[in-house]
C-alpha cells in the first residue's frame, strides 16, 4: 500500500500536533502536452490526459509534466513530495502556534493536486464516448514511487517573511524562488516599507538602534551576550543566503528570566508568531524524531525548549553544521537526506552545550539577580511592539546585513570554520557596527563543556597513577580496581563514570572512550596510543604532557 510509505513528517505531526490547513481556493491551471484546458466543453475535444490500461509509465510522465507546466505548488524534498501548508505546533509555555510548513503528500494528496491542475478522461464503453474521470490512484502511487527520478523542483524550506538571497537582493515575491529554493508564503497581514537598493552605514546604524530597543529590559550579563541576541534576531532573515548557521543557546540562572520570550521576539520578527518548540526527551531516538519531523517540514525556526542543564545530540550537531541533514523515516530503518535552512535555538536554566556542539553554538546568558525574576514589571512588550510594525523590524534586520555587503564587506574577521556564510554576513556586520563578536561566546561554552572537563579530569588522574607508562586497558583496569592508593581511587572513580557497570569497569566501553579521545589535548595532557601487545595485538595506551 502506498500509504504505508508515508514519510516521517506526516506521522510525526499526526502523533504530536493537529492536521494541516492548506487554505485558499483551488486554482486549476490544467495543461497536458502544452494544451490549455480552460475551453474544455462536455462532448468536445478533450485536451487533458486520457487514461488507458497498458500505458501507465507514459501517463505518469504526462501527469508529472502537467504539474510542472501548471506551476503547481508540489515539490520534491528528500524521498517525499511536499506542498506548502500550515501546521498548528507547540510553542513555549504550553501554548500553540501556527507555522508555515511543507506537508508531505500521500496518494490522496497527489490525486488532489492532479485533480486541481489536470483534466482526465477515460473511454466509456457503454456510452461509446470519452467521459471525465478523477486521476487514477495508480498514477498517484506511481508518481510517489519515483523518488530520485522526479523532474519536479526541489525545495529546502518555507518562509513567510522576505529573506536575503545569495546575491544580496531580497526575496519578496510570494511563491517558489529559484535562487534560494525557498517558498515564500504570502502573509496578508505584513506590510513592508520601501527598502533602499544599496543601504549605507548610517541606515544600518539606525536599524541597529531599532533592534536594540527591543532588548533593553533583558538582563544580559555582558556585551557579548547582547551581540548573540542580536545575531539571534537577524540570522533567520539572512538564512536564504546562508548555507548553515550556528545554534543560538539562550541560558539563564533562574526560570522566568526571559529565555523563551527572547526566542519569541526573534520568531515574531521572522514569522509573525511564537516559535515552534520541541522538548528534549530522555529517549535519544524520540528527540531525533521530533527534530527530524520539523526539519523535514522545512519550518524556518526551531527551539529546543527548557533544556535541563546539558544539551548534547549528534543529530543536532548535524542539523546546525551541515546543509544536508540525514533523517530516519518514522516506522522504518531507512535514512534519507534533506536540505535545511532552519534557524535552531535552545533555551534552559544554566544551559550549556556539550561535546561537538560547543563549536557549533553561540551562548547568550541572562541573570536578573533576583529570586523570582518572573515577578519583574516591564515597561515595554517587545512582541507587541514588533507586531505593531513588523515590516520595519524585518527591514532593519535586512538593512544591517545588506549595508555591510554594499560597503564592500570591510574588515571581515577570520571566518568561523564551517560557518563562513554566516560569519561573513551576520557576524561581520555586527562587528562593523561596533558590537562585540558573538563568536567570543564559544570560548565560554568550551570552558563549560562537561565532556572536556571529564577528559581533563581523567587524564590528570591517569597521569598521576601511571605517569607516561604504556598499559593495555585490561592491565590498567586490573591495577586500578585492586589499587589502594589515593591515585588509584581517583582513576577508578573517573573510569567508573565513563564505563562503569555493575561489579566493575567495562573494558569495551572504556576502549571506545579512548579511541574517541585519542590525540585530544586537555590542559597540557594528551592520550596517545602506544605499541600493541605482540601476542594478541591489543593496543597499549599512555597519557603524556604535550
Amino acid at each position: 500500500m502506498a500509504d504505508d510509505k508515508d514519510s516521517g513528517a506526516n506521522e510525526f505531526f499526526r502523533q504530536h500536533y493537529t492536521t494541516p490547513d492548506f487554505g485558499g481556493a483551488a486554482k486549476p491551471r490544467p495543461k497536458a502536452n502544452g494544451q490549455d484546458t480552460a475551453d474544455y466543453q462536455s462532448g468536445g475535444e478533450f485536451p487533458g490526459i486520457t487514461w488507458k490500461d497498458g500505458d501507465l509509465a507514459n501517463i505518469t510522465d504526462l501527469a508529472e509534466q502537467a504539474l510542472i507546466d501548471a506551476d503547481a505548488p508540489v515539490y520534491q524534498r528528500g524521498k517525499s513530495l511536499v506542498c506548502p501548508g500550515r501546521w498548528e505546533l507547540k510553542a513555549s509555555g504550553n501554548r500553540l502556534t501556527t507555522a508555515a510548513a511543507l506537508v508531505v503528500q500521500d496518494v490522496a494528496g497527489i490525486r488532489d493536486m492532479l485533480a486541481r491542475h489536470t483534466l482526465w478522461q477515460v473511454w466509456d464503453a457503454r456510452a461509446k464516448r470519452m467521459k471525465r474521470t478523477d486521476p487514477p490512484i495508480v498514477v498517484a502511487q506511481t508518481l510517489l514511487a519515483r523518488a530520485g527520478r522526479w523532474r519536479l523542483k526541489s525545495i529546502i524550506g518555507i518562509v513567510t517573511t522576505p529573506v536575503l538571497r545569495p546575491d544580496g537582493s531580497v526575496l519578496t515575491e510570494p511563491g517558489y524562488d529559484e535562487a534560494t529554493r525557498l517558498y515564500l508564503q504570502h502573509d496578508a497581514t505584513l506590510t513592508m516599507p520601501a527598502m533602499p537598493g544599496a543601504p549605507v552605514k548610517a541606515e544600518a546604524e539606525a536599524a541597529l538602534v531599532l533592534l536594540q530597543g527591543l532588548l533593553t529590559e533583558f538582563p544580559f550579563t555582558s556585551p557579548v551576550d547582547r551581540s548573540v541576541a542580536l545575531s539571534a534576531l537577524i540570522t533567520p532573515l539572512a538564512r536564504g543566503a546562508i548555507t548553515v548557521a550556528p545554534m543560538h543557546a539562550i541560558g539563564a540562572t533562574t526560570a522566568g528570566t526571559g529565555k523563551s520570550y527572547l526566542i519569541d521576539v526573534c520568531s515574531t520578527i521572522a514569522a509573525g508568531r511564537p516559535c515552534p518548540v520541541i522538548s528534549l526527551s530522555t529517549d535519544v531516538e524520540e528527540t531525533e524524531k521530533r527534530l527530524g519531523g520539523l526539519l523535514l517540514a522545512g519550518v524556518s525556526m526551531i527551539s529546543i525548549d527548557n533544556v535541563n542543564g546539558i544539551l548534547k545530540s549528534d543529530m543536532l550537531c548535524q542539523a546546525v553544521e551541515r546543509p544536508i541533514v540525514q533523517i530516519r523515516r518514522l516506522g522504518g530503518s531507512d535514512m534519507f537526506d534533506v536540505e535545511s535552512r532552519a534557524s535552531i535555538y535552545g533555551t534552559g536554566n544554566n544551559l550549556t552545550l556539550a561535546g561537538d556542539l560547543t563549536r557549533r553554538g553561540l551562548r547568550c546568558f541572562m541573570d536578573a539577580e533576583m529570586e523570582r525574576p518572573e515577578k519583574r514589571q516591564f515597561e515595554h512588550d517587545p512582541v507587541q511592539i514588533v507586531l505593531a510594525n513588523r515590516g520595519a523590524y524585518i527591514a532593519a534586520c535586512l538593512t544591517i546585513v545588506r549595508a555591510y555587503i554594499a560597503a564592500g564587506s570591510p574588515d571581515k574577521p577570520i571566518p568561523l570554520p564551517s560557518y563562513g556564510d554566516w560569519s561573513n554576513t551576520v557576524r561581520s556586520a555586527l562587528i562593523w557596527l561596533g558590537q562585540s563578536d558573538p563568536v567570543d561566546s564559544m570560548e565560554t561554552l568550551a570552558k563549560m563543556d562537561p565532556d572536556r572537563q571529564e577528559l581533563s579530569d581523567t587524564l590528570e588522574a591517569w597521569y598521576a597513577f601511571r605517569a607516561g607508562d604504556q598499559y593495555t586497558l585490561r592491565e590498567l583496569i586490573a591495577d586500578v580496581q585492586h589499587g589502594a592508593s589515593l591515585e588509584a581511587e581517583m582513576l577508578r572513580d573517573a573510569f567508573t563514570a565513563i564505563a562503569g557497570v555493575r561489579g566493575g569497569i567495562d573494558g569495551r566501553r572504556l576502549g571506545d572512550w579512548c579511541r574517541r579521545n585519542e590525540g585530544r589535548i586537555a590542559g597540557r595532557m594528551v592520550l596517545r596510543r602506544g605499541s600493541s601487545d605482540e601476542h594478541v595485538g591489543v593496543a597499549r595506551w599512555r597519557v603524556q604532557y604535550t
